[in-house]
């Protein structure tokens, strides 16, 4: 048995064409489905004892480019002469309309009449009385059947010596719902041509139809809401790749899927919108922020030992989307902690990494668009310290000129300057007293001041302090000279 499928293009709805095969001859109207294509299905059974075999197409009123698709498949072998089921061909063509082929010829005294009817089981009548029909072949049956109907076709067929065959077809399952269409995915991918960036999209999708025996679907690309490609209808459809396209970056794109069923029934899925960004996130104004409380002389941030390097960062573009953010900590060349992704958290505490006292750490972190293209990384430098002020064991040294005393301590403390040390200075008749100077403090390393003391001996208090809170302090007596 054959099954003859024919597209036309440059016809109308109504125009005959006429198919012979093996002398059968069949006249068919063509008409549109809901995808606006004009087709034809037919079936034949051919002879086993011929040789070769053809097919002739004739269109009664032809256009001089008129276009035909032909698909010839061979649907299975039967011998008719003891075989009632596999005479009668049935498809569903929409959801109320059955189109019947019946295979059936008489070489001796030829085909006289011809009756068709429906039931719901097998050689009954229930849904569609016997009906004469003209032809053997696109037959077309209205039915009411509701969703999920089993339906059988009778067709009974007179010869003109009176006798008539009994032919069946095989149940045929009602369908008033379009396909499923579930799990569409719409992926980009680019390229880069010289200056130019060429995109090509990939829609992905599953469709299902339990009733149907098959689905046809096509997929258009729609960009600013028109659309700039299309698959057009095919069978089994379930994957479409564009050519490379010349998008603009920041324009949006979306994929419809629409599918249909033997009963030419429409499901129609929008996938997306999606951005068009091959570009990086813009990271010109963006900047990490280290929690801190101090800075070294040159704005680095400074963390003492053991405490978690907590910091954040912001002002990346996102005009066209971000899907994460990634941060690593370097010491030098050396990787302390690689890449790991925050999703779209802005800041991080990096806890599981001990910091060494005296080293400087370096924190870089990028963002990444939602194509998967990661922006240059920024990056930010730390100083882990816990030093304090180192005493050298020198002397300060106190001097009195008239009613000024000037005392200078250059010699104390041996300091890191890039942590800003400061002093304290306290001065006292006594231990413990500040009469003679209450308390200053002052980046210098020498102070003079107004004081009428006339006392010898001087007890000096002096605390140095970086930035970070580490102290050192020195205390003694010394006496005025």
């Amino acid at each position: 048995m054959y099954m003859l499928h024919l597209v036309f293009d440059s016809v109308e709805n109504g125009d005959l064409v006429e198919i012979s095969f093996e002398g059968q001859n069949h006249l068919h109207s063509t008409r549109t489905n809901s995808n606006e294509v004009y087709e034809i299905h037919t079936s034949f059974v051919s002879s086993l004892f011929l040789g070769e075999r053809s097919i002739t197409v004739q269109m009664i009123k032809a256009v001089a480019d008129t276009k035909l698709q032909l698909t010839l498949d061979v649907s299975k072998n039967v011998t008719l002469s003891n075989q009632t089921d596999d005479c009668v061909i049935v498809r569903q063509v929409s959801p109320l309309e059955l189109m019947i082929t019946i295979n059936v010829f008489d070489k001796e005294s030829g085909i006289k009449q011809i009756y068709v009817g429906a039931g719901s089981t097998r050689e009954g009548f229930q849904i569609h009385p016997l009906l004469l029909v003209p032809s053997l072949s696109n037959v077309i049956l209205f039915t009411e059947a509701p969703h999920g109907q089993a339906i059988y076709i009778t067709a009974i067929v007179e010869n003109h010596a009176g006798i008539r065959g009994h032919f069946h077809s095989h149940a045929i399952i009602m369908d008033h719902t379009p396909p499923i269409i579930s799990n569409a995915v719409m992926n980009t991918t680019y390229i880069s041509f010289g200056e130019d960036t060429l995109t090509t999209v990939s829609v992905t999708w599953e469709v299902i139809d339990a009733e149907s025996s098959s689905t046809h679907c096509s997929c258009a690309i729609v960009v600013n809401n028109s659309v700039i490609i299309e698959s057009g209808m095919r069978l089994s459809l379930h994957h479409f790749q564009t050519p490379y396209l010349p998008l603009i970056h920041g324009s949006m794109i979306s994929a419809e899927v629409t599918c249909s069923n033997d009963a030419d029934l429409k499901k129609i899925l929008s996938v997306g919108p999606k951005l068009i960004t091959y570009f990086p996130p813009d990271i010109n104004n963006a900047a990490i922020y280290v929690n801190t409380l101090a800075e070294t002389s040159s704005e680095v941030p400074v963390i003492p030992p053991g405490s978690p390097l907590i910091f954040s960062w912001g002002e990346f573009d996102d005009s066209y989307g971000i899907q994460t953010y990634s941060y690593r900590v370097l010491q030098g060349d050396q990787v302390t902690k690689d890449w790991e992704d925050t999703e779209m958290r802005t800041y991080v505490s990096v806890e599981d990494v001990s910091l060494k006292n005296n080293n400087l750490y370096i924190v870089e972190v990028t963002a990444c668009s939602k194509d998967g293209i990661y922006s240059k990384a920024i990056n930010a430098s730390v100083l882990v310290t816990g030093d304090a002020p180192v005493l050298t064991g020198r002397h300060s040294k106190v001097t009195r000129t008239g009613e000024k005393i000037e005392i200078i301590w250059s010699d104390v403390f041996s300091v890191r300057p890039e942590l800003l040390p400061t002093y304290a200075i306290k001065l006292g008749s006594q231990e413990g007293l500040v009469d003679i100077l209450r308390h200053i403090e002052t980046r210098e390393q020498r102070h003079v001041f107004h004081n009428t003391y006339d006392g010898s001996d001087v007890f000096i208090d002096i605390t140095c302090k970086y930035q970070t809170g580490a102290s050192s302090v020195f205390r003694e007596k010394q006496s005025l000279s």
